[in-house]
Order: structure tokens, then C-alpha cells, then sequence
């Protein structure tokens, strides 16, 4: 399986936009979720995974999938810097220019953009 840059983007804000305070969601909660229901369980069970392992998300593996404990710092920085439209589709250029869709460098692509734009070296 391959990491999809819009999956791990989506499956974050989504994540985010559905999960209470110290709620712990279960492969049952998020299988009624519509990415969940767009990409599959494959690509979905895959995806947060990765975003475990890359320490965004603070997961326990289920007979089902995984149970998502809750959003990491560094999850919820993501979610911040991929926020905008306009960043994330420069952060995706950005990413297919350098071959490149690991998570932590899809956050410090979006980060370094956000950063040039507030320091008025790029514009969007």
C-alpha cells in the first residue's frame, strides 16, 4: 500500500471534527465516517497506522482496525498547517516536485510555506 497525501489530510480533519474530549473512537465509529466510506478499510486502517507510527495519532491495534485514543501535538500541529487550501495544494506540488509523502515532511513543507508567507517571500 502507498500513503496518500489527501487520505492522511482528510483522515486528520476528520478525526478532529468528530472526536470529543478524551473520546476514544473505535473502527465502528469511523467506518460511518464518508473518507472511511470514499477510500475503504484497507487504505483507511493503512493510513492511520502510519499516522501512529509517525506519532500524530495515539492508536491501539483492535481485532477490527485500531482504536484512536486521540490527536497527538504533532497531529494537531498538522492539522493547523495543512489547514488552508492554498497551502495544502503547494505543499502537494511541493511534495510530487521532491518525491517525497512521508507525513513528517508533508507537515514541515506546509510549515516552511507558512513561513514564507508570513515573511512575504511567497505569495499564494
Amino acid at each position: 500500500m502507498q500513503l496518500n497525501a489527501d487520505d492522511v489530510r482528510n483522515i486528520m480533519k476528520e478525526i478532529a471534527e468528530n472526536q470529543g474530549y478524551q473520546e476514544i473512537l473505535k473502527p465502528i465509529d469511523y467506518s460511518q465516517y464518508p473518507v472511511y466510506r470514499t477510500i475503504g478499510f484497507s487504505q483507511y486502517s493503512y493510513t492511520i497506522e502510519k499516522l501512529g507510527e509517525a506519532g500524530y495519532l495515539n492508536i491501539d491495534p483492535s481485532f477490527d482496525g485500531f482504536v484512536i485514543n486521540d490527536i497527538t501535538w504533532e497531529g494537531h500541529q498538522f492539522i493547523a498547517n495543512t489547514e488552508s487550501p492554498r497551502i495544502w495544494q503547494r505543499t502537494k506540488e511541493t511534495l510530487k516536485n521532491i518525491g517525497s509523502s512521508s507525513v513528517p515532511v508533508m507537515n514541515q513543507v506546509a510549515s516552511g510555506l507558512i513561513l514564507a508567507v508570513a515573511k512575504g517571500e511567497i505569495t499564494l
